[in-house]
C-alpha cells in the first residue's frame, strides 16, 4: 500500500522546525519540497533575525535543520517550458510565481498541500488541491 505524499512550503516547512515537531513525526509520510523552498525558509529564518526574534547563531543552528532535513525530502523542480503554466496560474488567482508553483506541483503530482498560509490554503482549495496546516498534518500521524 503506498502512502499518500505531501509537498510541504516554507512556512510548513519553518513551521515544524520552531516546534521542534518533525523528526518524530514523519511516519510513513512521502514527503515533497520544491527546489525552491529551502531559499525561501532560509529567508523566512533571516526575517526573524531582522524582527530581533532570532539572533544569528539561533538562525544558523535552524537553518542546518531546515537543510538536514529538506535532504531526506523529495526535492521538485519545474521544467523551464512547464513554468509558463505556474505564471498563468499566478496571474489568474493573483499570487506569487512561488506560491503558485507550489499549487502547479501538488496538483500535477497529485500532493497533499502543507501550508501555515491561508491565502494559499485558500487557493489550493479553489482550484481542487487538497491543502493541510501542520496542525492538521500532526493529527494524521
Amino acid at each position: 500500500m503506498s502512502s499518500q505524499g505531501y509537498l510541504l512550503d516554507a512556512s510548513a516547512l519553518i513551521e515544524f522546525i520552531l516546534r521542534n515537531a518533525f523528526i518524530n513525526r514523519l511516519g510513513d509520510k512521502v514527503l515533497h519540497v520544491l527546489d525552491l523552498t529551502i531559499y525561501e525558509s532560509f529567508n523566512a529564518l533571516w526575517k526573524l533575525v531582522g524582527r530581533d526574534i532570532l539572533t544569528i547563531d539561533e538562525m544558523l543552528i535552524l537553518a542546518r535543520r531546515v537543510a538536514d532535513i529538506i535532504g531526506f525530502m523529495y526535492i521538485e523542480s519545474i521544467d523551464p517550458l512547464k513554468a509558463l503554466n505556474v505564471l498563468e496560474i499566478a496571474l489568474k488567482e493573483n499570487l506569487t510565481v512561488y506560491d503558485a508553483s507550489y499549487l502547479y506541483i501538488a496538483k500535477r503530482m497529485q500532493l497533499i498541500l502543507v501550508t501555515e498560509d491561508e491565502e494559499l490554503m485558500d487557493r489550493a482549495k479553489k482550484l481542487s488541491i487538497k491543502a493541510i496546516n501542520v496542525d492538521e498534518f500532526l493529527r494524521k500521524t
